[in-house]
């Protein structure tokens, strides 16, 4: 089944946003409140349409069936939601290291508006992770995480069917 719409292949530009999307969701910087959700949609839906003619030769075809086509985007949207969330897990990990220093040198009650979660929080915790997302844009770290989204098509490819076709891709 070929579908086209101005010469890109919509079933791969399908399977490319939902990982792409997954990990946009949940990406550091690019998933902040502040961000509208439609302009995170609007990035990883243009992102996934660059990208598009040079990964549409790895894209595997269609499934037969509705469930199966479902299987597949779910798969996809799934690697994307854990490249995104491991990215997430290192500013949560710079929240958490400020709120231990913040009950260590007796600022756990100091509270201020943190703008990345849109609530209040501890004032070194709110610094830190401040300070984490400053730097991840100032030294073009943000790009890297761009790069990775991009390379894990390398290490995972689109559509593996099981571990072990990654597994050989690891040794």
């Amino acid at each position: 089944m070929e579908l086209s719409l101005y010469g890109v292949d919509v079933w791969s530009a399908a399977l490319l946003f939902a990982r792409i999307g997954g990990v946009i969701m949940l990406l550091p910087g690019f998933s902040e409140p502040a961000i509208p959700p439609r302009i995170r949609l609007g990035f990883a839906l243009v992102l996934s349409i660059c990208l598009a003619p040079t990964l549409a030769d790895r894209v595997p075809d269609a499934a037969t069936s509705a469930w199966g086509m479902a299987f597949q985007v779910a798969s996809e949207t799934l690697i994307g939601v854990l490249i995104g969330g491991a990215a997430r897990f290192l500013m949560t990990a710079l929240a958490t290291a400020g709120q231990i220093v913040g009950l260590e040198i007796g600022l756990a009650f100091a509270q201020t508006a943190d703008p990345t979660m849109t609530q209040s929080g501890q004032l070194t915790a709110v610094f830190l992770s401040m300070l984490g997302l400053a730097l991840m844009f100032a030294t073009g770290l943000h790009h890297m995480f761009l790069q990775g989204v991009v390379g894990s098509y390398d290490l995972i490819s689109l559509g593996a069917r099981r571990l072990s076709a990654m597994r050989r891709t690891w040794r």
